[in-house]
Parts: C-alpha cells; sequence; structure tokens
C-alpha cells in the first residue's frame, strides 16, 4: 500500500508493473462508518450512576463523528514481566499522541452491537475505551471496557480501575490519525 501511496498523483504510464500487482491482489477492505451521536454530551451519572463525572477526555477524540473502523488500531503495551498498569498504559498512549477513543464511542458500539467487527468476539480480549477516564464518587479513575462472553455469546460493559494491571490482551481502542 505505502508504494501505491508513493505513485498517487503519477500517471498510469509511470507506476511499476510490481505496484499494479501488489494492488490487484490486496484484500479490498470494505469501509465500516460509525456514526458517534455527539449533538449532547455524554451523561455519566445518567450511564453510571450519581457522583460519576469524567476526569479527563482525550479532545482528538472528541472531534471524531464518523469512525472507519478499518483505522481502529488495537493497542497493548508489553513490559518484561508482561503487564501494564491501566494508567502507565493510558501514559503511553498520549506519549505516542495516540487518539484514544472515548465514551461515546463505546456506549456507540455497545447499543449497535452489530457495528462491532466479528473478530473483536474473543473472550481472551477485553477492549479499553480510554478517551475517556472517569471519576467514582470516591475519587477513583476507571475507564470503560467491552469484553465478549463466549460461554455466554453477548457482549459485557463493565468500568476497570487505572490503577489494576493490564495484559497483552487487554487492547486500547485507538484510531488512526
Amino acid at each position: 500500500m505505502e508504494n501505491l501511496e508513493k505513485s498517487i498523483g503519477k500517471t498510469s504510464g509511470d507506476l511499476k508493473s510490481s505496484n499494479i500487482d501488489r494492488v490487484d491482489n490486496e484484500q479490498e477492505k470494505i469501509a465500516k462508518i460509525v456514526s458517534i451521536d455527539r449533538s449532547k454530551p455524554f451523561n455519566v451519572e445518567e450511564y453510571l450512576g450519581e457522583g460519576w463525572s469524567i476526569y479527563e477526555e482525550d479532545s482528538n477524540a472528541l472531534n471524531i463523528d464518523n469512525v472507519n473502523m478499518n483505522d481502529i488500531v488495537l493497542r497493548s503495551e508489553k513490559t518484561e514481566k508482561g503487564r501494564v498498569r491501566g494508567k502507565d498504559q493510558i501514559y503511553k498512549l498520549k506519549e505516542d499522541n495516540s487518539i484514544r477513543m472515548d465514551i461515546n464511542f463505546f456506549k456507540t458500539l455497545f447499543e449497535n452491537q452489530e457495528l462491532i467487527p466479528e473478530e473483536w468476539k474473543d473472550g481472551s480480549k477485553a477492549y479499553f475505551f480510554d478517551g475517556s477516564v472517569l471519576k467514582s464518587p470516591k475519587g477513583d479513575r476507571f475507564t470503560m471496557v467491552l469484553k465478549y462472553l463466549d460461554d455466554e455469546k453477548k457482549w459485557n460493559n463493565d468500568r476497570f480501575w487505572v490503577e489494576f494491571n493490564r495484559d497483552e490482551n487487554d487492547l486500547s481502542v485507538c484510531y488512526k490519525k
């Protein structure tokens, strides 16, 4: 694909046959666009209960109204021990300028589960929406997570304390720039 991108703007006579063969042999991805309703702010108290609030949000994610699911990147930070604290994962994603998808995207997917990619239906994995860090009534910080329950054949949503460890199957849902 990189060769194709470099060749944009050239005439067809300038394209090398190897680039054309590569394009012909690539599996074409069909764009699946998910629209996020951002017309009103997300009401955390209505969703999680009294005293909950948004502690921090990724402002870049808040500017995305339409998500091409082909541009979702699932990130997992690995350490020598194979685990990383949730807050360290979030810090690393911020440091890398990753666009961390937020609670509005989480809510859109959970309420429209047919939009969740089939390959995410893996009960060994959890999908974190680190673009919204939530504050509990006690002051603890959490992010929302989706997990497919293999035995029940359904999606579960939950909140996950940012102080807890994550492993390589705990994936942060991010968006390509």
